[in-house]
């Protein structure tokens, strides 16, 4: 019996390494950066490597809600898990975004660290413009942090607004065809 088992699980893994490699739509890359989420990018055959042109996007959206709008019972039920699966992976990069920030900046003291930095610059013989170049560096890189925030609050209420939307994204498509 146990070698039975033992050939039919090495029949099972030698059949991942011959069968050939599917493609997986990701909407996140090899460095985990979030694009959008990979249930949208399944859902339309998308990928963060393909780029996202505005009609790529606007075929995905109506595509999501003929299939979410869908008057067939059998489309429209898993469309909606589908959907909600969309906002629930934007929803944690949001909070994984924001706890990100939170970290990096919650016991972080603007006024010590910028005397800090021009102390250091004075006894290291720097001068106020080596000083004031980091004081810039960590100004630049909280900004960049605020535009990440304002993103993925962008990408919650784009999402909302296409659930609460999609007939119109039906409607146009449909008037397109015709």
């Amino acid at each position: 019996m146990k070698k039975i088992l033992f050939g039919f699980l090495l029949c099972l893994t030698a059949g991942f390494y011959v069968l050939p490699a599917r493609a997986v739509n990701t909407g996140t890359d090899d460095d985990g950066v979030f694009y959008f989420p990979d249930a949208m990018a399944d859902w339309c055959a998308l990928n963060f490597k393909d780029g996202s042109s505005e009609a790529k996007l606007q075929e995905c959206f109506s595509k999501i809600c003929s299939d979410y709008t869908s008057k067939d019972y059998d489309v429209k039920v898993p469309a909606k898990k589908r959907f909600n699966d969309m906002k629930l992976e934007s929803i944690v990069n949001a909070f994984i975004t924001a706890h990100e920030a939170k970290k990096q900046y919650a016991n972080d003291n603007k006024e010590d660290k910028a005397d800090k930095t021009n102390t250091d610059a004075a006894q290291g013989g720097r001068t106020v413009k080596a000083g004031n170049s980091d004081i810039e560096k960590t100004l630049q890189m909280q900004a960049h942090t605020i535009d990440m925030l304002k993103a993925v609050l962008i990408e919650l209420k784009a999402l909302e607004f296409l659930q609460d939307n999609c007939a119109s994204f039906v409607m146009k498509k449909e008037a397109q065809e015709q």
